[in-house]
């Protein structure tokens, strides 16, 4: 599956492996040349918090790249419905800090 952004940052969804997770290969970004691969978890997680998806830079000359939070949903969705349901599940886990805690 693929996404285009509003500023042209092309988002393909890739799982080519039954044991690997799947991924979200990053084209495009202004700024920061070449391809960059995220876990797909990453995007959803932006997504469920409800907030934007920050691309780092390589190198000092280079400023981060912020994926607005309507873009950033979008993936989300792109990445939902490219996922065969039967080769893996996501799961979210809340984990303490505090680790004394009875939970």
């Amino acid at each position: 599956m693929h996404y285009e952004t509003s500023t042209g940052i092309t988002c393909n969804f890739r799982h080519e492996d039954r044991d690997e997770m799947p991924y979200v290969v990053v084209r495009d970004v202004p700024g920061i040349p070449g391809v960059l691969v995220y876990h797909a978890a990453s995007f959803l997680m932006a997504a469920a918090e409800g907030r934007a998806f920050t691309i780092g830079p390589d190198w000092n000359d280079q400023e981060p790249f912020v994926i607005a939070i309507e873009d950033v949903q979008a993936i989300a969705a792109m990445v939902r419905s490219a996922v065969e349901r039967k080769r893996g599940y996501f799961e979210m886990k809340w984990v303490a800090l505090q680790p004394s805690d009875p939970f």
